[in-house]
């Protein structure tokens, strides 16, 4: 087995860093698409249900 130069080892060294700056990117970009799809959840769109229509069961009139 041979001892890898120091060229080498920077270039292991700088792939390693490269992919996990990759990793690092994508968790920020998925957690950022998560947060705006919950806000989206919480934020109704559109008309709210009017609940002076609503009788005694819940049901709409």
């Amino acid at each position: 087995m041979r001892d890898l130069s120091t060229m080498e080892l920077t270039e292991i060294q700088g792939g390693n860093l490269a992919g996990r700056l990759l990793t690092i990117a994508g968790n920020v970009i998925t957690t950022i698409y998560g947060i705006i799809d919950l806000t989206q959840l919480v934020v109704q769109k559109g008309e709210a249900p009017d609940y002076d229509n609503v009788n005694e069961m819940g049901d709409f009139k």
